[in-house]
């Protein structure tokens, strides 16, 4: 027998060494192990009987499939612990996928964040080199009308040189 608080993984891990299990039932009254070949089971019932397990001595016995547990205590099989490894190989994959979209599109956010920024500073250039034209030309316009408004001397800029019309 093994003792109740014995947990059926660290039964498992105490029983491979003997061989490969196919299946454990674990309950109040004992626990069932079958080993694929029966020849892990004969050294598991020699090697194993008296050897310690969670510093309590065990006792290992042969006994025959029909005495196998039909429904109840908790099972393990390695088929089960197979699907379930190739299920969490699955989700391990599925996730690495997903944080592999996840920094693609991070990445080709930044890339439209930097091209719109660039856009939005040549569009600041452009602007600023209009509006400094514009400037220019403004000023350039304002000297000339200046000057057309004191070339006739009097700086009304009716170009009449002060003189008066009557009517």
């Amino acid at each position: 027998g093994v003792h109740f608080k014995t947990r059926l993984e660290n039964l498992r891990k105490h029983m491979h060494q003997f061989g490969d299990i196919v299946e454990m039932v674990m309950q109040r009254t004992g626990t069932f192990i079958e080993f694929d070949r029966a020849k892990d089971a004969q050294e598991a019932k020699i090697d194993g009987n008296s050897s310690l397990l969670d510093g309590r001595r065990i006792s290992v016995r042969m006994c025959r499939p029909s005495d196998k547990p039909r429904n109840a205590g908790v099972r393990w099989h390695r088929d089960d612990a197979l699907k379930k490894k190739e299920s969490m190989l699955h989700e391990q994959e599925w996730r690495q996928q997903q944080a592999d979209e996840t920094r693609e599109r991070v990445r080709a956010r930044r890339k439209e964040e930097e091209a719109r920024e660039k856009l939005r500073k040549r569009e600041a250039r452009e602007r600023e080199e209009r509006d400094k034209e514009r400037a220019e030309r403004d000023k350039e316009r304002d000297a000339k009308r200046a000057e057309e408004r004191g070339s006739d001397g009097d700086g009304d800029g009716d170009g009449d040189g002060g003189r008066r019309e009557e009517r």
